[in-house]
């Protein structure tokens, strides 16, 4: 298992990469009028592929991201279950905070296994970076 989280996170920081030097690239491009991107897309077509293009990477980081915690959440789950004990209540909390890291249910798996609960949290902030990253970039026509 840990060499599957070491595979995805390596191709999960290539992707991250990758979006940043796709960034880097159209941020330094200007697109003339009569370019043929321009003329075969028109404007608005040529924005939404590269704003396409930014999402693909975004989504593909996401995804590869939350494999990871998967495997993490259960490999520390049953790492908790072998090394101490704990009540039905326990586990169940444990296991609704997996759907619902914030929910009324979960807190008992915040006080008694704080890492398990911690880790499906990550799942939640791991999805800013589909929100946030995908809106960051923008074509502008220039003068070629």
């Amino acid at each position: 298992m840990r060499i599957k989280m070491v595979v995805l996170f390596t191709f999960s920081v290539a992707f991250m990469v990758a979006h940043d030097q796709f960034n880097v690239a159209m941020r330094t491009r200007t697109i003339g009028e009569e370019s043929a991107f321009v003329l075969a897309l028109d404007a608005d077509g040529l924005q939404l592929l590269v704003h396409s293009v930014g999402t693909i990477f975004a989504y593909a980081t996401k995804l590869l991201l939350s494999a990871i915690i998967g495997i993490v959440f259960v490999q520390v789950f049953w790492m908790r279950m072998r090394r101490e004990t704990h009540t039905i209540a326990e586990i169940d909390a444990a296991f609704s905070s997996k759907t619902n890291p914030f929910g009324v249910a979960s807190l008992k798996a915040w006080r008694s296994m704080f890492l398990l609960a911690f880790i499906p949290a990550l799942g939640v902030v791991n999805m800013q970076i589909v929100v946030f990253s995908t809106g960051s970039m923008s074509v502008q026509l220039g003068k070629d």
